[in-house]
């Protein structure tokens, strides 16, 4: 649950409620954790708005994670991040986004990780949306993982918004498989 309240034009609070995390390890040796993840507060600042001329729509959004879950499906370690946010509206059914980031962990020794994703979106009607999404996360200097997933959304009215997704590993994690749902409601 991500909780959003403007502050100011530009400008907005965010806090992220624990989600559930249920992990699935396709073995029998091994118990399938689930509990709550962590909580997180940050903030969230447009640095510049799309323009006609093709510029995207800039923000740079900033978050520490709480060690607040379940130690059995996360880290119960503070974090913080920093991410780069951009936005282009192609066409009117069109967008692509991009989010370049970075996560320090602070554990017993600090560790840093960095991604980049972008998602296509389309408008199919004025109610009903999909999107198609890639990400690159580095694990080490030299090492990273990949996935992709695609998703749907649907408008009910102005205030009130659903959507669903599924996705996948690339490469060497190709067998891993997630999915989740959303809701997103305007006070």
């Amino acid at each position: 649950i991500l909780v959003r309240y403007g502050l100011k034009a530009g400008t907005e609070l965010r806090l992220t409620l624990p989600n559930f995390v249920d992990v699935d390890n396709d073995s029998d040796l091994m118990d399938d954790p689930s509990g709550l993840g962590n909580a997180a507060i940050g903030l969230k600042q447009e640095l510049a708005q799309a323009s006609d001329g093709g510029a995207p729509q800039i923000a740079v959004l900033t978050h520490v994670s709480l060690p607040t879950g379940d130690d059995d499906v996360v880290s119960n370690d503070t974090a913080a991040d920093l991410v780069l946010a951009m936005e282009w509206g192609l066409t009117d059914q069109l967008g692509l986004g991009m989010n370049l980031g970075a996560e320090l962990v602070f554990a017993d020794e600090t560790e840093l990780q960095e991604w980049i994703s972008a998602a296509l979106g389309l408008g199919i009607t004025d109610r009903l949306g999909c999107f198609l999404e890639g990400y690159v996360f580095t694990e080490e200097l030299d090492e990273y993982t990949s996935a992709m997933d695609l998703g749907a959304t649907y408008l009910f009215n102005p205030n009130l918004q659903v959507d669903a997704r599924v996705g996948f590993g690339l490469g060497d994690h190709e067998d891993e498989l997630y999915y989740g749902a959303g809701l997103v409601t305007r006070f």
